[in-house]
């Protein structure tokens, strides 16, 4: 057998997908046992030559069975290992001798066992990086691709049968081994047709982003439904999301727990908001990836999506059997930003005609429980209702039982006579049929209203410029180091990027600084110089509205007592502004996933409201705007006392022009200037903290 010389390509993953030739690493003579399983359904689902290697015999499960890797009579393309942890290096090792292309490590004993195991898992790493050979796992469940018949995993499988046909479908990839099994069974169970399951382990090689950046590419592919425990690959997840956007094929994933942050160790109120959630949800964001909050969202979010419909806008009809229903229905779609509008009059008079008086033709809907009689005048209601242009979307809820074959063949029949996403919602085993048609169908109604809030979220998605791509290898500084600066180099930094800045000076001991309070005119505020406390008011660092100079003494005395200072230390004398609205723009660099800014509400109690949006660096003064409309939920810009059209702008400006400090100052760590204060003549930053790298130049850029 001749070795095959690799070439490590962009995902080198076909071979994982459709491999011409499979072989399991030890094989055994029992389907019930991990090596069995595996074997048993190549057996079964796979056409092409199967190979087994089994120190111990040299027929397993009825194939020819090599008793080492050196003995086959060829290098598989693909190759599954079941075998103890301690033998997996030298396996691997002999695969890419022989040029096996992919090979899947199912077993455990790796990094999730401590240095040691992560130790071996980098050796795993090594082997790929050196020998182009790609390597799913170690300690993952395996991989399926059910149009190839591959169904290399020991996972449970309860499928209702294998939909092997050439349909496009859905691709699903899991870090969590488990619950990639756990999402296919439930995916199958309602109907929707996968095509690719990849669980990905702990990734020595191959990591979750690859696999959707591959799996984005196959034809066969119409949607993606994602589990992510950890953020390992963001550059790599950033261009598959944008590449699946181009392609228009969507991407729902649930991201739990927490990355590495920065912000762990913060020192400001930017530091403490940019939680590490954040940071993923505006990388999945940036990204085009539309995350979901639940396993039930992920599923029923990813099957409204893969039925491969756009709306044209976010109007929605609601059908219903239930006026209830039909008002938790309307209620979450408006959480979403969707709008019902009313039937139009046209359309009323037709649906009029057809349910009893105690119905109703408003939007929602309520064409009554009387459907049970009369499956003629559904399919007429849902006719008038989706040849409607004042509807860009329709959900169905409930469906008579007695009617159910005649309110199916209504919905399929207008269903592809028509491009409008249209959402049936009820459970039991007629979802099953209804989605097989291509048609979502989702069991809880409240769920309905959220998936067609994804399907329009993925109309905004589609439809914005995608701007630049975040700077996602521009995570901390190497400095072992980092200082807050001082209050003179905040200001100068702050405002070589034009933020407007209150009039303050620096001061050292209560005379001092009763001197330029005089000088400035009062009232004015004392504060603590940020190179002193970061956190001001948490030390009684802050004293306002002093009208004299014996008060400002009198400050700078009690507050340096408070801290039990030795001597004079630095402070700011600040003239008072008038009060306003105050909010706060901030920054924060996180080692995996670079620099991203924030704006919200701010004040001294910023942390409790938690009301702010994110977004990774850079931004543009557009892209600021639209995080600044989003702040609680719209009603800061749309309502009568909210940020005027010219004030949003000019806030839009200082979230750009803090992004653009973070472009380009690579040493600073942290921004946060809060509070910012919205007066009559515009903004103004009241206080401010930086921190940065502890190098020796701050200023030069």
């Amino acid at each position: 057998m001749n070795p095959q010389t690799h070439t490590r390509t962009t995902h080198g993953l076909d071979a994982l997908f459709t491999p011409a030739s499979v072989a399991v690493i030890g094989a055994s003579d029992n389907p019930g046992r991990i090596g069995g399983r595996v074997l048993a359904r190549f057996a079964e689902h796979f056409s092409g030559p199967i190979y087994a290697v089994n120190a111990n015999r040299d027929i397993v499960q009825g194939h020819p069975c090599s008793r080492t890797i050196t003995d086959l009579p060829q290098a598989p393309d693909l190759a599954v290992l079941a075998i103890p942890a301690e033998q997996v290096l030298t396996a691997v090792e002999e695969l890419a001798k022989i040029g096996c292309q992919v090979a899947i490590v199912l077993s455990s004993g790796f990094a999730e066992l401590g240095d040691e195991g992560r130790r071996h898992q980098e050796q795993l790493r090594d082997v790929a990086d050196r020998t182009g050979m790609r390597i799913i796992g170690p300690n993952c469940v395996g991989s399926m691709s059910i149009p190839s018949g591959v169904l290399a995993t020991f996972a449970d499988l309860r499928m209702r049968e294998l939909q092997s046909d050439d349909r496009p479908g859905i691709g699903i990839v899991s870090q969590s081994g488990a619950l990639g099994a756990v999402f296919f069974q439930a995916a199958d169970a309602l109907g929707l047709h996968v095509n690719y399951v990849c669980t990905t382990g702990n990734e020595a090689d191959v990591s979750a982003a690859e696999a959707i950046s591959a799996l984005v590419e196959r034809p066969d592919v119409n949607a993606l439904m994602v589990f992510l425990e950890a953020l390992r690959d963001p550059e790599t997840l950033y261009a598959a999301g944008r590449r699946a956007l181009e392609l228009g094929k969507p991407i729902v994933a649930m991201k739990v727990g927490v990355s590495e942050t920065g912000a762990m160790a913060a020192a400001s109120h930017s530091g403490s908001l940019a939680a590490p959630d954040r940071f993923a949800e505006s990388l999945l964001e940036r990204s085009g990836i539309i995350r979901a909050e639940s396993p039930i969202e992920l599923l029923n979010m990813t099957a409204a999506l893969a039925g491969g419909r756009v709306p044209a806008g976010d109007r929605v009809a609601v059908m219903t059997l239930s006026g209830g229903v039909g008002i938790m229905i309307a209620d979450e779609l408006d959480q979403w930003g969707l709008t019902l509008p009313q039937t139009g009059e046209s359309t009323a008079q037709k649906i009029q005609r057809l349910i009893p008086p105690y119905g109703s033709t408003r939007n929602p809907i309520d064409y009554t429980a009387n459907a049970v009689n009369n499956a003629a005048g559904f399919a007429e209601i849902l006719e008038a209702v989706i040849t409607d242009d004042d509807f860009d979307m329709v959900v169905i809820n409930g469906l008579s039982m007695a009617t159910f074959d005649e309110n199916v063949a209504a919905i399929q029949r207008l269903h592809s006579e028509s491009s409008k996403p249209m959402i049936v919602s009820m459970s039991g085993p007629g979802a099953v049929a209804i989605n097989e048609l291509g048609v979502p169908c989702i069991s809880d109604s409240v769920q309905a209203a959220k998936a067609l809030g994804a399907l329009n979220l993925y109309r905004t998605l589609r439809s914005t410029p995608p701007g630049e791509p975040p700077l996602l290898g521009a995570g901390r500084s190497q400095a072992s180091r980092t200082r807050t600066l001082d209050g003179n180099e905040t200001r100068a930094l702050l405002a070589s990027y034009g933020v407007p800045f209150v009039p303050e000076y620096g001061a050292c001991g209560p005379d001092n600084a009763a001197e330029i309070a005089e000088t400035m005119g009062f009232p004015v505020a004392v504060k603590l110089d940020p190179s002193v406390s970061a956190h001001k008011t948490e030390v009684g660092g802050i004293r306002l509205n002093l009208g004299n100079p014996e008060d400002v003494r009198r400050a700078v005395v009690d507050i340096q007592s408070n801290l039990g200072a030795d001597g004079d230390v630095p402070f700011v004398i600040q003239r008072m502004v008038e009060p306003g609205l105050e909010l706060t723009v901030g920054a924060i660099r996180d080692d995996t996933l670079g620099p991203a800014v924030l704006v919200g509400l701010g004040g001294v109690t910023v942390e409790i409201l938690d009301e702010i949006q994110m977004a990774l660096v850079p931004v543009n003064t557009a892209d600021a705007e639209r995080m600044i409309r989003r702040l609680c939920g719209g009603r800061l810009t749309t309502s009568a006392r909210g940020l005027a059209p010219a004030m949003i702008r000019t806030l839009g400006e200082v979230v750009a022009s803090v992004s653009a400090l973070m472009v380009e100052r690579r040493d600073v760590i942290e921004v946060d200037v809060n509070p910012l204060i919205v007066q009559a003549t515009g903004l103004v930053a009241v206080d401010a903290l930086i921190r940065v790298a502890d190098f020796d130049t701050v200023l030069d850029r």
